[in-house]
This record gives structure tokens, C-alpha cells and sequence, in this order.
């Protein structure tokens, strides 16, 4: 499955703000290692970019179109203060080709299939288990979310996985 790259203009199909070079660039300059192949890398970044969607209820405006595909680009959203409605911010791009590079390890939507232990003995080992098999495992993404964070609503601080959506009366 090839790319199809979100610049702005609400792109049919789009489902990566990222290209392959651009990931790679990113990663090659953080010593981060990629796959080889570009199709590999390709789907690495379209499961950062499902992330990223995932997170849409977070950020700051709304969308431009309401049949675009991708959660960007957005109207009233501010980065540093300036109005950067309509664009693809750069940090959007970064924050996506962390988390590709995150999804090679990571399973980036955790389910809570592990089970938790209840009692663990050294020796002669001996381990508990919760008979629901329930446990709450999730992974923390803070490089990607610290790059995204400035695109998040007034208040929302990247704190492991909670916001802090402001209530008023």
C-alpha cells in the first residue's frame, strides 16, 4: 500500500502527513533505526497516523473540511502563537515518524490481554495470576506527545496518557 500524503488541501485518501524521506530523515537524525524497505516503513507510519487520529478530541480548532480523511489540517489552531490553520505543522510530521519508529516495538493501542500478577515468590518460584487475566498494560509515547503538544487544547499537558480538559459552569 503505497503513501498518500496530507499536505493541506484535503487529499482523497490521505493517510500519512509523513513521507518515507521524511521519516527517515527524522530517525537517521536521532540514531534511530527504520526497516530497510519502504513498504514496511510505510505501514509503520500509517499506524502512527491511526495514533495520532486517535488522539483528535485533544487538539486545539477543527477540522478544515468535514470530509477529509485525517484529523489535519485544522482551522483555529495557534502553534507558539502564531495561526497555522490549514497547514501541516512540522511537528505533527515529527511527532508521526516518532511513533513510527515507537510501533516497531510498541503495539501504539493497547489492549490489556496480559495478565496481572497477583503474588510472585523468588525461590522456589512460584507466580500468581489474576483469574480475569486482566491488567491495564500501556505504553507511553512522551517523545511524540511532547511534539504534539503544542497543537493540543489550552490546559491539555502531555501527562503519561491524562489530559486536562478545562470545565467551566
Amino acid at each position: 500500500m503505497a503513501l498518500t500524503i496530507e499536505n493541506g488541501n484535503i487529499v482523497a485518501g490521505a493517510n500519512s502527513f509523513a513521507t518515507v524521506s521524511e521519516c527517515r530523515a527524522f530517525c537517521d537524525e536521532r540514531g534511530l533505526s527504520l526497516p530497510s524497505e519502504d513498504a514496511a516503513v510505510e505501514k509503520l507510519l500509517i499506524n502512527a497516523a491511526d495514533f495520532i487520529f486517535s488522539l483528535e478530541t485533544e487538539f486545539q480548532g477543527v477540522r478544515k473540511d468535514s470530509t477529509q480523511v485525517l484529523p489535519f489540517p485544522r482551522e483555529q489552531i495557534f502553534l507558539h502563537g502564531a495561526d497555522v490553520s490549514g497547514t501541516i505543522p512540522n511537528i505533527l510530521k515529527q511527532a508521526q515518524s516518532r511513533l513510527a519508529f515507537d510501533a516497531q516495538e510498541n503495539d501504539l493501542f493497547s489492549t490489556g490481554s496480559g495478565k496481572e500478577v497477583l503474588e510472585e515468590q523468588v525461590g522456589p518460584l512460584k507466580t500468581k495470576y489474576s483469574p480475569s487475566g486482566s491488567s491495564n498494560p500501556q505504553n507511553n509515547f512522551t517523545a511524540a506527545l511532547n511534539y504534539l503538544e503544542p497543537l493540543f487544547k489550552t490546559g491539555n499537558m502531555v501527562s503519561g496518557w491524562s489530559f486536562n480538559i478545562p470545565v467551566s459552569r
